[in-house]
């Protein structure tokens, strides 16, 4: 079985190093990996039989300055396609200036009042997430977005969902509203680039 893949990151330079993308089962034992090449391509070529067999099979990333990546791949029929993976840097208030001084932070998200309910919500769909559960963690976006509609890192990580399950109209739509929120922020930016 030959799975071929590509590594997509939320920033404008992906990183350069070849990046180990591992085929796991459900407890974690190491099936075989593949590193990137080129513009984050991988080919993983099982002469094994083992992955074909495995049932639960996972793929997982993990690259500092990331958040882990551990997906479960549809292996119905033995046939597995084109993986697709997302990585997200994690969720930082501020970013460094360009010339080394102190952080930029929009003035209007310091000024946004989120409600914690909100927070909670958008908290819960970043775990849902990082258990695969995308579905769920959309459903917990949009309830945060409801209750604060000008809750940046909420609208970013919407799109981001969308874009995961393919609805790339909601997506565009999510990174629109997350640029108009923090016109400063590259995230958006690079989010609707990608989606393009």
């Amino acid at each position: 079985m030959t799975i071929n893949g590509r590594i997509i990151t939320d920033t404008a330079h992906p990183p350069e190093q070849m990046i180990e993308v591992r085929f796991e089962t459900e407890g974690g034992q190491r099936l075989g990996y593949a590193y990137t090449r080129g513009a984050g391509e991988f080919t993983y070529s099982d002469n094994t039989g083992q992955v074909g067999r495995e049932q639960n099979l996972y793929v997982v990333v993990e690259v500092e300055g990331f958040k882990p990546f551990r997906e479960r791949l549809n292996t119905f029929g033995g046939f597995i396609g084109q993986v697709t993976i997302f990585l997200e840097r994690p969720n930082v208030a501020a970013r460094p200036a360009k010339s080394g001084g102190p952080p930029i932070v929009d003035i209007r998200q310091l000024r946004a009042k989120i409600p914690g309910k909100a927070v909670d919500e958008y908290e819960k769909a970043l775990k849902d997430s990082s258990k695969g559960d995308y579905s769920k963690g959309i459903e917990r976006l949009e309830r945060a977005v409801k209750l604060a509609p000008d809750f940046y890192e909420a609208q970013n990580s919407l799109g981001v969902q969308y874009s995961r399950l393919q609805r790339y109209q909601d997506a565009e739509t999510a990174f629109a509203r997350a640029k108009d929120l923090n016109p400063n922020a590259a995230d958006p930016l690079i989010n609707l680039g990608v989606l393009y």
